[in-house]
């Protein structure tokens, strides 16, 4: 099986609806990680008045090794359950993962 992160990028205010479904999903629920980040762009969502006065969004960025076969299904489950949230992802090739004592 090849190895890949997926890269999910989304609102902070859809952070617990997110980290819920992907704590009961079959292939998500073996573990994620979540962090907070800024998001730079021009089409950025500013929704707060301090995004709007630092020109940059906050935003959760999650991250999972799996298979790259279970990275599209969980895509399109994403999909299938949120039909409307806008979110950004992209998927990496992982050489190596493994956990150490």
């Amino acid at each position: 099986m090849n190895l890949c992160c997926l890269t999910l990028v989304f609102q902070n205010a859809i952070e617990e609806e997110i980290a819920d479904f992907m704590l009961t999903h079959e292939i998500a629920k073996k573990g994620f990680h979540t962090s907070r980040i800024d998001g730079h762009s021009h089409d950025a969502e500013l929704s707060t008045m301090r995004e709007k006065v630092r020109g940059r969004a906050q935003m959760t960025r999650m991250d999972i090794v799996l298979g790259e076969t279970e990275a599209d299904s969980l895509l399109s489950d994403l999909q299938s359950a949120f039909p409307r949230i806008r979110l950004t992802y992209w998927v990496s090739p992982v050489s190596k993962f493994g956990r150490l004592p």
